[in-house]
């Protein structure tokens, strides 16, 4: 598995809508979060009754507002990254790859080039090989990668959908992270 931030970041904000540098956050549950989180946004009853649980101010989610997967240029399967914030103790995630959104069917290449064999054999060894998807392409061996409603059913942590906005303007690169995002 590729090593993770494990670093813990002590900022706490009062809403989703703070903008801070670190992207491993902590957010005050207001009632405007937590009535999103209890109107579709979690994965299982469990995360719903930890949050009602909680109450709507006086606690503390820990979460990531900015997370990159094989989506885009991150080096982990997104079932690794969910993994790895849930048993780091995290409550939110937001999955934000560079200009996509983690929705619909990507296929990437395995072997040279691509995702290493070894590494997709221990992705099955952990998850199962019903949960890895692999076929034989055009181009070679591909692995489909999860989506956000996969990784929504899968494990309990709440998923927020976000998306890097990445584009340059002469040559300023600019990057926005949209959170909690739909298509129109």
């Amino acid at each position: 598995m590729p090593e993770l931030p494990g670093e813990r970041c002590r900022h706490n904000f009062s809403s989703l809508l703070a903008v801070c540098d670190c992207p491993h956050v902590q957010v005050r549950s207001t009632t405007r979060f937590t009535d999103a989180l209890q109107h579709g946004h979690t994965t299982t009853r469990n995360t719903r009754s930890m949050i009602s649980a909680r109450g709507a101010t006086d606690s503390w989610l820990k979460g990531n507002t900015h997370t990159h997967t094989l989506w885009s240029d991150g080096n982990a399967a997104p079932e690794w990254v969910a993994d790895w914030y849930l048993t780091h103790g995290y409550d939110f995630l937001v999955l934000s790859d560079h200009n996509i959104l983690s929705r619909g069917e990507r296929w990437i290449p395995l072997g040279e080039g691509g995702m290493p064999v070894d590494r997709v054999e221990e992705l099955v060894r952990q998850f199962g090989i019903e949960r890895v998807d692999i076929r034989d392409g055009e181009n070679g061996r591909e692995m489909r990668l999860q989506t956000l409603e996969e990784l929504r059913a899968h494990f309990d942590l709440v998923f927020i959908e976000g998306e890097e906005i990445t584009d340059r303007f002469d040559d300023v690169h600019i990057h926005v992270n949209a959170v909690n995002v739909e298509e129109a």
